[in-house]
């Protein structure tokens, strides 16, 4: 955890997420995010031979290259990726990030029953975004489903803080960008990607290939992740 995938002679560590952490802390996770009229349940893992799929969640004001970098990759790996935006879905469908890209979001949040049986990981990016993501109500259901059921959630620059917010990174090893120390003192600033269960973070935009690549390799092995990394030449 917390390396790049650029030296892959060294063995790759086990990646079956751990079980019982988060089902201990469940109770503890749902009080302090204010959720506990949610009813959830432990959800076994995906089959590994099944299509993997992916719920990114955007607002407007998100970072580029932490969105545009894993959803590459983890399309390129086979993965089915859904966009969804927080709040109604705009007529063109168009959330623009913080430098003035547009991404086409394909459904909102809002019209998502939230349900992580259905996602094998969820993603948030970073950037001002994360202001109004920590604010939502719906954001803060799919991270608490997907902590609670110990599928794999990614966070990158920012985005922690709203794992941070639900209570999420509780005794986990986890990284964020240098200014959410301020509210996060146990961030692993230093690191570039850390691992932590079923919980993966990266830094910042400058990292967001490795993150990717760890994406990747969580939802679909060493030997996938080593092929992926080979075919664009990293």
């Amino acid at each position: 955890m917390g390396k790049s995938l650029a030296d892959t002679n060294p063995p790759l560590p086990n990646l079956r997420p751990k079980r019982s952490r988060n089902n201990a802390n469940l109770a503890i996770l749902l009080k302090k995010s204010n959720l506990s009229g949610l009813s959830l349940s432990p959800i076994p893992m995906s089959s590994p031979f099944t299509q993997k799929k992916a719920l990114v969640i955007l607002a407007d004001g998100f970072e580029e290259i932490e969105t545009v970098t894993p959803i590459d990759l983890l399309r390129r790996a086979g993965a089915q990726v859904t966009l969804a935006v927080t709040g109604s879905l705009p007529p063109s469908g168009l959330v623009k990030g913080r430098c003035g890209v547009a991404i086409q979001a394909e459904v909102s949040l809002d019209k998502i029953s939230v349900d992580a049986l259905a996602f094998d990981l969820l993603l948030i990016p970073g950037g001002p975004a994360v202001m109004a993501l920590r604010k939502d109500r719906r954001v803060r259901e799919w991270v608490v489903a997907f902590a609670q059921s110990q599928r794999w959630i990614g966070a990158i620059c920012a985005a922690p803080l709203v794992l941070h917010d639900v209570g999420a990174l509780a005794g986990r090893r986890f990284t964020a960008y240098a200014t959410t120390r301020d509210e996060m003192p146990a961030a692993l600033t230093g690191e570039r990607v850390v691992r932590d269960a079923n919980i993966i973070t990266s830094r910042s935009a400058g990292t967001a290939l490795d993150f990717a690549l760890e994406l990747v390799r969580a939802l679909y092995g060493d030997d996938a992740t080593r092929k992926l990394f080979s075919e664009i030449l990293a």
